[in-house]
């Protein structure tokens, strides 16, 4: 209102026109328009300031969204891995223990053979008598 005041006190005295007042007529008419349009384009900037305001905030939460589904990915990787970890250690020790198992057997029938070879060296000592 300063301005439009100062430049209706302007035009008014200013104009060397026997018709001061159809000069700020005029002037106060151009500035009420100005106003006008100046409003319209606030308003208008206001409603898109929301909007984007709006788009601000739901690409907030979709970022947050989407940092939870990384960390529920990454916590199911982990569970992946940790899971097949011991899948791989219960195999290596069942492998283990058939390992042991088998070289057992493997003593056992070093035993049994050379039990077998006394037997045999025996048997061929008696037949040769």
């Amino acid at each position: 209102r300063t301005f439009r005041s100062a430049s209706v006190d302007a035009a008014a005295t200013s104009a060397d026109t026997p018709d001061r007042a159809a000069v700020v007529a005029f002037v106060t008419k151009a500035l009420d328009q100005a106003m006008a349009v100046a409003s319209q384009r606030v308003k208008e900037l206001m409603v898109r300031l929301e909007e984007l305001e709006a788009n601000v905030e739901i690409q907030r939460r979709a970022q947050e969204q989407l940092l939870r589904l990384e960390r529920v990915e990454q916590t199911l990787r982990d569970q992946k891995v940790a899971k097949l970890k011991k899948e791989a250690a219960e195999e290596a020790a069942e492998e283990a223990a058939a390992f042991e198992v088998l070289k057992g057997l493997m003593a056992r029938m070093d035993v049994a053979e050379g039990k077998l070879k006394d037997r045999l060296q025996s048997t061929n000592e008696t037949v040769r008598r």
